[in-house]
């Protein structure tokens, strides 16, 4: 920078120049005229804050995360003086774009952490000094901003960008055989044709195109192999009536009995979360997805609250800890004790609220859960905040979600770990990929999903709940695009060794030469490939056609993921002697997924007023499903036993 003094002036970029400045500063009277010139600098380097320094030891090289910043790590690195330091700005080669990377990173960590906490103070003080007039400016004004800018120069300002896995998984599948990859490929070819390939790329090609209605019964259906022939099939139908007589006799279906089938069944669940931007830092996302959770316990947020776990950065804490299994015994008593609870309040009797008659205190909350996700906790707040009368207060403890929730079909939760499916008034904090210009993609890695297969006698012992068979009974009232989405909730959570496979929920780079590993991994081909990098370079961000495009993309990744999916979870499941089936209509078993309600409703209109009709005269004991001797001994929540040494009490507390 220019330093001006009276009638000299310095440049600190050139050594002879700094060398005089540092001599001459002895002398100087006037040394407030230094120090203010390097405040009000936009852009300084090391030379300019050694300078200060001489004048002021205690400013120091910090992070906006108030870290200090080390000794000979960031030599070509530029600050910018802020409350007495000098923080660290973002790395680029236009140093017009700081601003903007600035303001995306303020968007970001303010959905996290508040607009007055830190780093977002901070953040918003610096985006002043470069933008005085958003000094006032809200959110949603700086969001426009970024917006504009981001349009003109085709391209996002995200920071620390994700390392991408594209480029290894190539060399690695470039090892396997020629063989070996054509199988691979051939196999990738008949998934994405079952995903409906060709209708997705005829949607991008067309103009004002959008997504195809996926075809669920096609999509969905179960791949066998050739163990599963004609007599095993047959045999498995059998199978099938014997069990569902069994569970309109008495719903139960004990290990012995399932023994005794010649047929050994298995139920898939499938689970997504997304990495929203509120609850999940850069360095949690990085570690949790590097995270093998096959086999492990699966905790909703009230499961984990009343063990203390009240983030995901505490979470992942607990995941990534060499005493994992340990405290793992610790949540699942907790988990344990809350399905308990849970299943106490399946059987507390019917209850009247708000003018409707619920079969039971469950059935109220699971309604507002399933029809008001994201308004639940204020409800259950509301009701356990009252100094009496609380419906609630004898099961929950907290306003956090009890409930786990899963999809009977893989679709719903792709949708959701992708972030294709996003509640409305959450959309800003959905993590978007962000691609740029040049294909870049600034965030590949969305979330995860869960495959569980599960014993029968999980669904009739620990009661998860099946909306889609509450739904067509009328014990539950729901629109038709949620009940289409065919979940079932699990009571707290789900207990180990039911995650089979875990998918991590990652977007494509387009930059560069498409790779072979993108037809396996993505179902993307090389037509679609150059597509996209011609869309990309034509629409810059937030413009109609690319969101068009994108959407579109977006649920093509989630249908052929969801084939692989349900391929990979029926493998895993013939590997292990079991044939994966579904839950049907009425809450029993079937090798095919139902017929359940979605927009063309009126095809089921009268199927579901007869069933419904059916089962509103069926005495009250027939819609409670009854427990085993066994669980109903576990209905009074045992004492949770804590480690007893005093220095592995707090093995929870989450690492500051």
């Amino acid at each position: 920078m220019k330093i001006s003094i009276a009638k000299t002036s310095y440049d600190t970029s050139n050594p002879q120049s700094l060398k005089t400045l540092r001599e001459d500063l002895k002398n100087i009277a006037n040394i407030a005229t230094v120090k203010s010139q390097i405040e009000h600098e936009h852009y300084v380097t090391d030379a300019d804050i050694a300078i200060y320094q001489l004048i002021e030891p205690s400013a120091k090289k910090i992070r906006f995360q108030q870290r200090y910043v080390q000794q000979g790590t960031t030599t070509s690195s530029v600050y910018s003086f802020l409350n007495g330091h000098f923080y660290l700005l973002p790395q680029r080669e236009n140093l017009a774009d700081i601003p903007y990377v600035l303001i995306t990173k303020y968007l970001y960590e303010s959905n996290r952490h508040g607009e007055t906490q830190e780093p977002s103070a901070s953040l918003r003080s610096m985006i002043n000094k470069f933008i005085p007039n958003v000094a006032n400016k809200n959110e949603l004004a700086l969001k426009k901003i970024l917006m504009e800018r981001e349009e003109t120069a085709q391209t996002y300002f995200g920071d620390e960008l994700s390392d991408n896995s594209d480029s290894d998984d190539e060399t690695q599948f470039k090892t396997k055989s020629v063989a070996e990859r054509l199988s691979i490929n051939a196999n990738a070819t008949v998934l994405a044709n079952r995903a409906s390939k060709q209708r997705y790329e005829s949607a991008i090609s067309r103009k004002n195109g959008t997504a195809p209605s996926p075809d669920i019964a096609k999509q969905a259906s179960i791949p066998r192999d050739t163990a599963f022939n004609n007599n095993t099939r047959r045999q498995a139908i059998a199978d099938l009536e014997i069990i569902n007589q069994k569970l309109k006799e008495n719903y139960q279906l004990t290990p012995a009995f399932l023994h005794g089938l010649n047929t050994k069944f298995v139920v898939a669940q499938y689970r997504g979360i997304h990495y929203f931007n509120s609850n999940w830092g850069a360095q949690e996302r990085r570690t949790h997805r590097k995270i093998d959770e096959q086999g492990q316990a699966q905790f909703s947020s009230a499961a984990l609250a009343s063990a203390g776990v009240q983030s995901y950065e505490h979470y992942v804490q607990i995941l990534a800890s060499p005493q994992k299994d340990e405290l793992f015994k610790i949540l699942e008593a907790h988990a344990s004790s809350l399905e308990n609870k849970l299943l106490a309040m399946q059987h507390s009797g019917p209850i009247e609220y708000n003018g409707q008659i619920y079969l039971s205190l469950f059935h109220l909350i699971q309604f507002w859960y399933s029809s008001d996700y994201d308004g639940f906790p204020q409800l259950i707040k509301k009701d356990l905040d009252k100094a009496e009368n609380s419906l609630l207060k004898d099961y929950l403890s907290s306003p956090y979600r009890p409930l786990l929730s899963t999809g009977d079909i893989g679709r719903h939760a792709l949708f959701y770990a992708y972030g294709a499916k996003i509640y409305k008034g959450h959309e800003h904090q959905r993590l978007d990929p962000a691609w740029h210009s040049d294909g870049t993609v600034e965030r590949p890695y969305s979330g995860k999903v869960y495959v569980s297969l599960h014993p029968l006698n999980d669904y009739t012992e620990r009661k998860p709940t099946h909306i889609t068979s509450q739904f067509i009974h009328g014990l539950i009232q729901l629109s038709n695009i949620i009940s289409a989405e065919r979940e079932t909730s699990f009571l707290g959570y789900m207990p180990k060794d039911r995650v089979v496979l875990q998918h991590l929920a990652k977007y494509p780079s387009f930059k560069g030469v498409y790779k072979e590993i993108y037809q396996h991994k993505y179902g993307l081909y090389p037509a679609l490939y150059a597509k996209m990098q011609e869309m990309l370079k034509k629409n810059p961000p937030h413009s109609a056609e690319r969101k068009r495009v994108i959407l579109i993309l977006e649920e093509y990744f989630c249908a052929y993921q969801e084939m692989r999916l349900i391929t990979e979870a029926a493998r895993i499941a013939s590997e292990r002697g079991e044939v994966l089936i579904y839950r049907d209509e009425d809450g029993g078993f079937s090798l095919e997924p139902p017929d359940t309600p979605s927009t063309r409703v009126s095809r089921l209109h009268d199927f579901i007023m007869n069933k419904r009709e059916q089962y509103a005269n069926a005495p009250v004991h027939k819609k409670i499903t009854p427990l085993s001797q066994e669980r109903r001994a576990q209905l009074v929540p045992q004492k949770i036993e804590f480690p007893i040494d005093a220095d592995r009490k707090n093995l929870l507390e989450p690492k500051l």
